[in-house]
């Protein structure tokens, strides 16, 4: 844990300086169609079995739902378009269907991050000013297994960040 300086880059300061506009839009449009949900910051939280640390951006909870979890990614790269399938590398579409490409880093982010805080569902919120895409993702219970076995194998401290 020694401390070095490292300067933001600009995909860095723009997630940064949109994150909260992206909170406040998320948890608009959630309250729209979720009843009596509720958002909160989230913190750095440890598993309780392993050494394993997590945050998320925020932790939800509506009536129809229950507990689950938001993750917010700003992505430079699209910042003047409407995020989508066709734009965002980790969005894909299945049948239809806009979803978490599983073979990338956020699925696996995600994956750490419901497991760690003991959520059922994370929604992964991309935003830039110009529009949102909302995909919910489930805790895949074929996928941790073995994702916490190669975890353990490493004996450190694995991180899961933002």
């Amino acid at each position: 844990m020694g401390s070095t300086e490292t300067k933001p880059n600009l995909a860095i300061k723009n997630g940064i300086s949109l994150e909260p506009h992206a909170k406040k839009s998320y948890v608009k449009d959630m309250k729209k169609k979720h009843k009596n949900f509720k958002a909160l910051d989230s913190g750095l939280a440890v598993f309780k079995q392993r050494p394993w640390l997590a945050s998320a951006d925020l932790e939800v909870e509506c009536s129809c739902c229950g507990k689950g979890l938001c993750e917010i990614k700003c992505p430079e790269s699209v910042k003047d378009m409407i995020p989508s399938d066709k734009n965002v590398s980790y969005l894909i579409l299945e049948n239809g269907q806009l979803t978490l490409d599983k073979k990338h880093e956020y699925f696996y982010q995600i994956q750490g991050q419901m497991k760690i805080l003991d959520r059922h569902y994370c929604d992964l919120f991309v935003y830039t000013y110009h529009g949102s895409q909302c995909v919910r993702v489930a805790f895949d219970n074929e996928f941790w297994p073995t994702k916490e076995e190669q975890l353990n194998g490493f004996g450190q401290v694995t991180c899961y960040q933002n």
